[in-house]
């Protein structure tokens, strides 16, 4: 019986190995670009801030590609508060469901313009300076088309709550 059982197996583990790479090898090139709008994407922006800035202060964004980690020139940077970040994420996830995020069509620049204040757009070496005016915590967000947008969050103003640990340097 435990013969039987590890025949049964070995051969259920074969056929898997076979089975899988023999479908994709039989999927056509073009079913595979119908079925993944992510070949739309030509790559990834990240947003690199400071977490906490002050009232009036410039500072430095930088916005790369998370492929090569080379800086991402003329991408655009937007500001946007906690609420209207939500409404932005939640119409996000309503166009990926309608397969809509990575279509043509859709200008993903002019739907954040809606919910952000512009920043501007990053020089030759992926750096954006600016000074916010007003107190609160944001969300950072860069864009560009056929590039899959990247966020941040950043606190101006505000000082966050931290612990500290008082303890000697020895104890018995």
């Amino acid at each position: 019986m435990k013969k039987l059982i590890l025949i049964v197996s070995v051969l259920m583990t074969l056929l898997i190995l076979v089975a899988g790479p023999m479908t994709v090898l039989a999927q056509d090139d073009g079913e595979v670009e119908a079925n993944h709008p992510e070949s739309f994407w030509e790559g990834s922006l990240a947003i690199v801030a400071p977490r906490i800035a002050p009232v009036g202060e410039e500072i430095s964004m930088t916005v790369f590609l998370r492929a090569n980690q080379e800086p991402f020139p003329g991408a655009g940077v937007w500001a946007l508060t906690k609420e209207r970040a939500e409404v932005l994420r939640e119409e996000l996830a309503a166009l990926r469901e309608a397969n809509q995020l990575a279509s043509s069509d859709t200008d993903l620049e002019s739907i954040i313009s809606i919910h952000g204040t512009f920043l501007g757009r990053t020089d030759e070496n992926g750096k954006l300076y600016h000074a916010f005016n007003e107190a609160g915590h944001y969300t950072l967000a860069t864009f560009k088309k056929h590039y899959f947008p990247g966020f941040t969050g950043i606190n101006i103003g505000m000082r966050p709550k931290g612990l500290g640990i008082e303890a000697p340097r020895r104890a018995p």
